[in-house]
């Protein structure tokens, strides 16, 4: 199959994974190369903390390299469970 006009958040999965969860695109972010480890603000949340904060049980399986030394703390605010058996 040959796609005509395709778009990518990133190149490989984790700066993908940043911005889908961010909002922000990789280039913005300074998540561009895979296995990075740059800061983010504290002000930069994923989306589903925002779910989360209004009331949403959010979950997540297991899929959390958000590229970034963020990433335990956007991992707490944005899952109620992040897991293999998270569902």
């Amino acid at each position: 199959m040959k796609f005509s006009n395709a778009f990518s958040t990133g190149t490989v999965c984790s700066p993908s994974r940043s911005c889908i969860i961010t909002g922000v695109k990789t280039y913005k972010l300074g998540t561009g190369n895979h296995t990075s480890s740059y800061q983010t603000a504290d002000s930069i949340h994923g989306f589903p903390y925002y779910l989360k904060k209004t009331g949403y049980y959010t979950s997540n399986n297991a899929k959390t390299d958000y590229n970034s030394c963020a990433e335990r703390r956007i991992i707490q605010e944005s899952w109620n469970e992040s897991s293999s058996y998270a569902g």
